[in-house]
């Protein structure tokens, strides 16, 4: 199974943390288990979703990660209003 280390980022609360993930589950399952993990409290659908930078990307729906394209060092980042 492919990995890679990404930097996620809740930028309310300006924690920041470096996670290894697999390439191959969709966005949808990576929103769900950041969600749960990290409280981010996006409790209805239209607010769950994430934004990734190194690529720029929208992070939800069913592509994979290798899809979307991240990669090692992607900095994928959660904020509320944004």
């Amino acid at each position: 199974m492919d990995t890679i280390i990404i930097t996620f980022e809740n930028r309310d609360t300006k924690f920041c943390t470096d996670i290894e993930v697999p390439l191959d589950i969709s966005a949808d399952d990576l929103v769900t288990a950041l969600n749960v993990a990290y409280h981010l409290e996006m409790d209805t659908p239209e607010k769950r979703f994430l934004r990734a930078e190194r690529p720029y990307a929208l992070i939800k729906g069913n592509a994979t990660l290798r899809e979307l394209g991240l990669r090692d060092a992607s900095h994928v980042y959660h904020q509320k209003g944004a």
